[in-house]
Formats: C-alpha cells, sequence, structure tokens
C-alpha cells in the first residue's frame, strides 16, 4: 500500500509520521500548519494520486491536524471523486483536539480521542494493523515520551525527554520545507530517530548535550566541520540539484529564487560560486522582504532599487515586494516573482 501522509509541523506531527516511516515503506510525508495551508497540501497529495496506476491500493493518512467542516468536506468529495476514477484510496484521521469534536460525529473516517496525543494514536493504529511487527521498546518509549510533552503531563517518568525532544524538533531549521519538502522531512525524522539510544535509561540531559552533534551527523555524516559549513554544503547540494526548477530571470540575468533559506550571505555565495552560470540569488519571506546577492557578474543594487524600493551593495541588495503570506506552493511562488519582476522592469 502507498500511503501518502498529511500531519502536523510540530514534535506531534513529525513523530506521528516517524511512527508511520517504522510500519511502512512505500510512504510519502506532507506537513502543514493550520489555515489555507492545509488545503494546498491536500491539493498536492491529489496530484501525487493522480500520477499512480489506479490497481495501486492508496491510503490518505492525515494526524495531528484538527481539519475544519469545510476541509473534511473538501478531503471527502475528493476521495469520492478519486474512488469515481478508480482509484482504491483508504481514508484516514486520526486526532486528538477537541474542537474536531463535530466532524468526528459526522464522518467516520475521522477518529478524536482526546486522552491521547496523536502520536500514540498513530502508533495504536498501525499497531493493530500489523499485530505481527515486532515493535522495539525503545519505540514504545519514544512515544510514551510524546505523549508526555504533547498533554503536558509534568508528572510523568518521560516529560522531561519529551521536552528535549520538542526542542530538537524546533531547532532543526536547516532545511527550507518549501523549497526542499521531501528532505526537510528526511532531515526532521533523521534528527528525531537520532535520540532512541538516549531512551535506555531516559538519558535527556545527556542528549541535550549532544543536540548540535546530531545535527552536524545528519548533514554531513562524521565529517568534522562547524555547523554553518556543514549547512552550506548540504544546502548548496540541494540547491544544485533543483536549480533548473528554480531559476527566475531578471532582463539577461539568470537566477535563482528561494525563500527563507536562513543565512542567505553565506549560501548564496556559496551556490553561485558553485554555479557560476548563474548571476543572482533572490531570497524572499512572506513578508515581502527581498534579499539579492550576486558574485561579481551583476550589480544587484541596481535590481533593487529599480523593482524592490530597496538598495545595498553591487554583490548585496536587498528591497521589499507585496505580501507573499499566503503562498504555500513553490511553483506558484516562483511565477508570482517572476510576474511580479516582469511588470516591474517594462
Amino acid at each position: 500500500m502507498r500511503i501518502f501522509h498529511l500531519s502536523h509541523i510540530d514534535l506531534d506531527g513529525y513523530s506521528c509520521q516517524l511512527v508511520s516511516k517504522f510500519f511502512c515503506n512505500d510512504i510519502r510525508f506532507y506537513n502543514s500548519n493550520y489555515g489555507n495551508e492545509i488545503t494546498a497540501r491536500l491539493k498536492e497529495i491529489e496530484e501525487a494520486i493522480k500520477q499512480c496506476d489506479t490497481k495501486e491500493e492508496i491510503m490518505i493518512l492525515v494526524t495531528d491536524v484538527n481539519i475544519t467542516r469545510d476541509e473534511c468536506t473538501y478531503l471527502d468529495q475528493t476521495v469520492a471523486r478519486m474512488r469515481f476514477l478508480n482509484y482504491k484510496i483508504d481514508l484516514q484521521l486520526l486526532d486528538h483536539h477537541q474542537t474536531g469534536a463535530p466532524q468526528a460525529k459526522e464522518y467516520n473516517w475521522y477518529h478524536l480521542d482526546t486522552t491521547k496525543c496523536a502520536t500514540l494514536l498513530t502508533f495504536e493504529y498501525f499497531k493493530t494493523k500489523h499485530p505481527n511487527v515486532t515493535i522495539p521498546a525503545l519505540m514504545m518509549q519514544y512515544v510514551a515520551a510524546v505523549n508526555a510533552f504533547d498533554l503536558w503531563n509534568e508528572q510523568d517518568e518521560w516529560f522531561e525527554f519529551g521536552k528535549v525532544l520538542n526542542r530538537y524538533l524546533v531547532e532543526a531549521k536547516e532545511v527550507n520545507k518549501m523549497l526542499f519538502k521531501d528532505d526537510n522531512a528526511a532531515y526532521r525524522l533523521a534528527i528525531l530517530q537520532s535520540t532512541f539510544p538516549y531512551l535506555e535509561g531516559n538519558r535527556y540531559i545527556e542528549l541535550d548535550d549532544d543536540l548540535i552533534r546530531h545535527k552536524k551527523i545528519a548533514l554531513g555524516g562524521e565529517r568534522r566541520d562547524t555547523l554553518d559549513n556543514l549547512t552550506s554544503d548540504y544546502i548548496t547540494a540541494l540547491l544544485t540539484k533543483r536549480k533548473e526548477d528554480m531559476v527566475i530571470y531578471y532582463g539577461d540575468h539568470k537566477g535563482v529564487l528561494t525563500t527563507q533559506i536562513g543565512n542567505t550571505s553565506v549560501l548564496g555565495n556559496s551556490f553561485l560560486k558553485a554555479n557560476p552560470e548563474f548571476h543572482f540569488f533572490m531570497d524572499v519571506a512572506p513578508t515581502g522582504n527581498v534579499s539579492l546577492r550576486a558574485d561579481n557578474q551583476m550589480d544587484v543594487s541596481e535590481m533593487a532599487v529599480k523593482l524592490f524600493g530597496g538598495g545595498g551593495h553591487a554583490n548585496a541588495s536587498g528591497g521589499r515586494m507585496g505580501n507573499l503570506r499566503d503562498i504555500y506552493a513553490y511553483n506558484v511562488l516562483r511565477g508570482t516573482v517572476q510576474s511580479f519582476i516582469d511588470e516591474k522592469s517594462n
């Protein structure tokens, strides 16, 4: 069975995916916060399913996301439409937020249990589906730690371990979610899975001490270097791999467009040196802030003044364009920014 798993963007949400990954091999992860992003992710899942063979068994799994009545209607109708087209689809939602009670009464695929975190619900669901799978004790302890933290049970012996897990997840910002969806999920899950050895003996203080080391291993294997350098090399490699899908033009100048990439100066310089056919590096934020970098192939300050009402230096400038907060898909973002540049350039 091929699973398309949509989950929240917090510790509980990603831990649901860590559990599903343990039980299933053919699985693709999607993550969303609340609001319009949920529908955007559901549309991505629908488009991905359209690429599947109708003979395949498919499941849409939603965890730790309290979707609204309208979102439930949209999802239910989407699945019905796909089934009409002969796709074999199962739908299951596992949640623990009490605001989902009306939806749980209306839809039989909406499972609600407010006494447990979504990770525990996901674990119990797959354990029932795969009764012959041997469950390592460390997995059960991990689930207990997430449950203790997510329900804020300070009396639970695993609560402190859960707090450290949460910080691991919160600080795992090195790989951008919109630009590198699959790599972002893989990186976060690798970080969380690296904590398993510390579950034996509940060594949460030692785990807390080793946070940076585990990040470095996830980004660069056993190579010894600073976190900044390892991150820069890792993200540059990802950008280089996807560069032709991220091209943006300003006149005859060829650039690459990123969003909320972080450490723009270092990454911009690293990418442009590795890819000299690109003339500029552009990063935009949901607020509309724009950062521009070059490597002596063009003057981005002229671009900043003309397009974005900003300025700066020949190789490092910035400005501002319109609000981009309601854009959740990279191809939509790139199209919006390119249209803005084309309009302002005329």
